[in-house]
C-alpha cells in the first residue's frame, strides 16, 4: 500500500485537513462523529503517518488507516 494514496484519501474524506510538519502529522475534523458544533473549527482526528494509525479525541475512535476508509468510504478491503 502507497503512503500517498492514504493521504489523498484522508483530504478527500476528512474535514479541513492540515498537516503539521513539526510534528508530522495530519489533523483534521472527524467525518465519524462530526464533532458536533465544532465541526470545522477544530481538528480532533490525527493520522500518525510512521505508524499508519488514526485517532479522535472526540468520539475516542482509533485504528488503522484501512479501517477507517472502509467506514468512511463504505468500501470493502478488496477495494484497496
Amino acid at each position: 500500500m502507497n503512503t500517498e494514496y492514504f493521504i489523498q484519501e484522508f483530504y478527500q474524506y476528512a474535514g479541513y485537513p492540515k498537516y503539521n510538519k513539526y510534528n508530522k502529522t495530519y489533523s483534521a475534523g472527524c467525518p465519524v462523529c462530526r464533532e458536533g458544533n465544532s465541526w470545522g473549527r477544530k481538528r480532533r482526528l490525527y493520522y500518525l503517518i510512521e505508524s499508519g494509525q488514526l485517532f479522535c479525541h472526540n468520539c475516542g475512535w482509533s485504528g488503522g488507516i484501512i479501517k477507517w476508509l472502509m467506514q468512511v468510504a463504505s468500501k470493502s478491503y478488496d477495494e484497496f
